[in-house]
Formats: C-alpha cells, structure tokens, sequence
C-alpha cells in the first residue's frame, strides 16, 4: 500500500522550513525557483503536498535572520 496523501498547510509548512508561517506567505507570494504552487487554498489558507514542500527544503539556500541592510557612514 502507498503513503497516505500527505498535506502542509502554512504552520507545518513554517515548522518543516524552520521559519515563521508569515515567511511562508512571502516564499508563496513572491515564489522564489523552486518554491511549489499549492494544491489548493482554503479559507484557513494555502495547502501544498508534503513532498512539494520537503523538495523545495533539500534546494532550498536558507540564510536564517533578515538581511544585512547596507551601511551608509
């Protein structure tokens, strides 16, 4: 028997990437390569296969914390 169909809304998107669930909606939003369409949008939110998210995670160049900004002196 295959796997049972596994599905990641915006929090078990957020834990498996190891960032914030608002992070998540921006990675959805602006769709950085790699970054999987959902299967679908409920109203609790967007839904993506399991494995479209833990594909994205293993690609993925993950810099935790925000950017530097540029220092003007």
């Amino acid at each position: 028997m295959s796997d049972p169909l596994r599905l990641m809304g915006l929090a078990e998107a957020a834990t498996f990437l190891g960032v914030s669930k608002q992070r998540v909606g921006q990675l959805d939003e602006t769709r950085p390569k790699g970054f999987p369409p959902p299967v679908t949008r409920l109203a609790c939110g967007p839904v993506w296969l399991a494995q479209d998210i833990e594909r994205f995670a293993s690609t993925w160049d993950h810099k935790p914390g925000r950017p530097k900004k540029d220092r003007k002196e």
